[in-house]
């Protein structure tokens, strides 16, 4: 009896206050046509002011670009070859190191350098997938972070490099590369001979719950009133019928 009662309760609740969710599309999509995209060898591709700061990797430094000036940045971390920089131009002094050996850094706007994120071994292969990529988008877009792995999907920051995420819906675990495709407002990675490009667009969030009627408001009340008033009953009787026999 109690069973039936909840189920009977609960779509009733769910009628009176309907929370409809937005459909998620796949983060990533396969694309016919190699996209084209932007390789910047500055981080970032271009400063929203000609006053913001530039970084660029020379042999194993970091290297900080102001205007026409540049200088070693001294707080940052000897990079192994091949490493990799990227930087948002939403957010004017920051940036985001890759080593291939799947270490990353982070840049803060005061200047000092922190352990960003550190890729764990996936077993039985006991080193750290490599980070074959980093794309940052140019303009005001977004400032949002890629970077692609060749065993462990695609990693994204939103917040130039505090936090991590995984963006690997849609995309397989192996990944060559990921550049910025201002043109479509998009990223594109590639897998082989295959792209995979994802629009930027805001993750999917419940819509507000519907605001009640006052008929809404007291069927509810009344309504859960009755249930609470059976489920208290029915223990009650069941106890009394059993007090009942018990006693003759």
């Amino acid at each position: 009896m109690k069973r039936l009662l909840i189920l009977i309760l609960l779509p009733c609740a769910a009628l009176l206050f309907p929370v409809p969710v937005e459909g998620a599309l796949p983060w990533w999509t396969p694309v016919t046509a190699v996209p084209e995209g932007v390789h910047c060898a500055t981080a970032p591709c271009s400063p929203l002011t000609p006053g913001d700061p530039v970084f660029l990797i020379s042999g194993t430094t970091v290297l900080r670009r102001i205007g026409t000036n540049t200088y070693p940045e001294a707080a940052a971390p000897v990079l192994p070859s091949g490493s990799i920089l990227a930087a948002p131009a939403l957010y004017p002094g920051t940036a985001v190191a890759a080593t291939p050996a799947g270490t990353m850094y982070r840049r803060s706007s005061n200047g000092k350098w922190h352990l960003s994120l550190q890729l764990l071994p996936n077993l039985p292969d006991m080193s750290p997938p490599h980070i074959t990529g980093c794309a940052a988008m140019p303009g005001t877009l977004t400032g949002a972070v890629y970077c692609s792995t060749d065993g462990d999907g695609m990693f994204v920051t939103t917040d130039a490099g505090i936090t991590w995420y995984r963006a690997n819906d849609g995309l397989p675990l192996t990944i060559d590369a990921v550049i910025a495709v201002p043109a479509l407002h998009a990223f594109a990675a590639q897998s082989g001979n295959r792209w995979y490009i994802h629009v930027l667009r805001p993750l999917p969030v419940p819509s507000p719950p519907r605001h009640l009627s006052p008929r809404g408001f007291w069927i509810l009340t009344l309504g859960s009133i009755m249930v609470a008033a059976v489920l208290l009953l029915v223990p009650i009787w069941h106890w009394r019928e059993k007090l009942v026999l018990h006693t003759q």
